[in-house]
């Protein structure tokens, strides 16, 4: 599920209402960060869901976001990547696996990836010292999973591949230069920013795994997540290279079970009296 906190909170009813990363960020407290992080994992954990597409990482570099804003902790990289650190350590603690998101940087694009394709007019070294950096913060200690964005980097790119089905921006940022090694999930694969003529949902899910992603998203129709299962089904029975490809995936699926689930957890005692 996605339960950011703030305005993002998809799992009502009576669990915590919080104010969210951008407050987190005006208080620029460390403490209420990991707390945020280690109480609405409790909650989930509670519910039995072992799994959060939180917490948001993108850095708040243009107002004009408004698809990410409040849901930033700040405009500025390096305490984005201090306050994302101390949330993903405190939901870490409640046993619940972690999603920074939505990578390569959503924080500067000012379109909704749910209706149309984002363009962000950056280049590769921007896009590293800014975007990126508190990526390479997390997992630098140890962040398990990373949710891939629908965004157009035309800069770096030299044409609008949405970043989900980037080979570039997947193996040779994420995986190689960065060195991260866990799950790499997709938005939504309904959405239109990542989809194009002649390519829907199903070749699209193709080809975000083809490019490194372990796990697509299809999150609303029933009758497409069929279609997508099958098509994907036929490919990978009939080429040896996709299955390989698929298998990799499955490895990392099952080292993050075993990673976050075979090992006892301890509750964050003293802190919430601190």
């Amino acid at each position: 599920t996605d339960q950011e906190g703030g305005w993002v909170r998809h799992i009502k009813a009576e669990t915590s209402q919080t104010p969210g990363n951008l407050a987190l960020g005006a208080s620029g407290l460390p403490r209420d960060a990991l707390l945020t992080g280690y109480y609405i994992g409790q909650e989930l954990r509670s519910l039995g869901i072992n799994m959060n597409f939180a917490p948001t990482i993108d850095v708040y570099s243009n107002p004009s976001a408004s698809v990410i804003g409040p849901r930033a902790f700040s405009s500025d990289p390096s305490s984005t990547s201090l306050l994302a650190l101390a949330y993903f350590k405190g939901m870490a603690h409640s046993g619940v696996i972690c999603t920074a998101k939505h990578y390569p940087g959503h924080g500067s694009a000012d379109r909704d990836s749910h209706g149309a394709l984002p363009v962000v007019r950056i280049g590769i070294q921007e896009l590293w010292e800014r975007e990126l950096l508190p990526y390479r913060v997390l997992i630098k200690e140890g962040l398990p999973a990373v949710m891939s964005a629908h965004l157009a980097y035309p800069r770096i790119l030299g044409d609008l591949t949405p970043s989900s089905r980037s080979p570039f921006l997947i193996q040779e940022i994420l995986r190689k230069r960065m060195g991260f090694d866990g799950l790499l999930i997709t938005d939504d694969m309904e959405m239109n920013a990542v989809l194009g003529p002649g390519v829907g949902t199903p070749q699209a899910c193709f080809q975000a795994l083809q490019a490194g992603n372990d796990v697509v998203l299809v999150s609303h129709t029933p009758s497409l997540q069929e279609k997508t299962w099958q098509h994907l089904l036929a490919r990978l029975r009939r080429d040896a290279g996709f299955r390989r490809r698929v298998e990799e995936s499955a490895g990392r699926v099952l080292r993050a079970k075993r990673q976050a689930f075979l090992v006892d957890r301890f509750p964050l005692e003293g802190l919430s009296s601190a």
